[in-house]
C-alpha cells in the first residue's frame, strides 16, 4: 500500500495543500484564498478545506494520510504555537491544537521557511546535499538552514 503525506502550506494571501508519496510525487493539490482578514479560526478552516480538496484529487480520505504538516509564517515553539505571524494577525496562535482538532488528527507546524529549506534539501534542488541554507521572498524575506540534514531551530527552537 502507498504512504501518503500531506503539506499545507499557511501564507497572509494563499494557502495551498499537497498530497505526496514516498517518492515525493504528488498525487493531489489544492489552493485557496487565505483570507486573513476574517480572522485565525477563518484561516485554518480554510487550511481544513484545501487539504480535503487536495485529498479529493489524491483520491484518499484525510485519516488515511500517514502525516499532516502545516507550515506557518511565523516562529514555532515546539508545542505547535506560532508566536508571531505580524501579516495574520496572530500572536501565540495554537496552530497544532486547533487545526488538528478540525482535522480529527494530529499536525505537525513548523516556520513556512525553515520548511521550504528542508524541502529542497530532501526533494528539491538540494536533494543529495546534507546542508543548504534557502532564502525565500514573499510578503517578507525569510530563511531557513538545513546542517547535516536537520533543521538548525536555535536554542529556543524560533531560530
Amino acid at each position: 500500500m502507498t504512504k501518503l503525506w500531506a503539506g499545507i502550506d499557511v501564507g497572509g494571501t494563499k494557502i495551498h495543500a499537497v498530497v505526496v508519496d514516498e517518492t515525493w510525487a504528488v498525487r493531489g493539490r489544492a489552493r485557496k484564498k487565505a483570507k486573513a482578514e476574517r480572522g485565525y479560526e477563518a484561516v485554518l478552516e480554510r487550511a481544513a478545506d484545501c487539504l480535503a480538496e487536495a485529498c479529493a484529487a489524491a483520491a484518499v480520505e484525510p485519516g488515511g494520510l500517514n502525516g499532516v504538516g502545516v507550515a506557518v509564517p511565523s516562529p514555532v515553539r515546539a508545542s505547535g504555537v506560532a508566536v508571531n505571524a505580524p501579516n495574520m494577525g496572530w500572536r501565540e496562535a495554537p496552530v497544532a491544537a486547533d487545526l488538528g482538532r478540525m482535522l480529527g488528527r494530529e499536525v505537525q507546524v513548523e516556520n513556512d521557511c525553515n520548511l521550504g529549506a528542508l524541502a529542497e534539501q530532501r526533494a528539491g534542488a538540494g536533494r543529495g546535499r546534507a546542508s543548504l541554507v534557502g532564502l525565500f521572498v514573499g510578503t517578507g524575506l525569510g530563511g531557513g538552514i538545513v546542517l547535516d540534514g536537520e533543521l538548525v531551530r536555535g536554542h529556543h527552537r524560533l531560530a
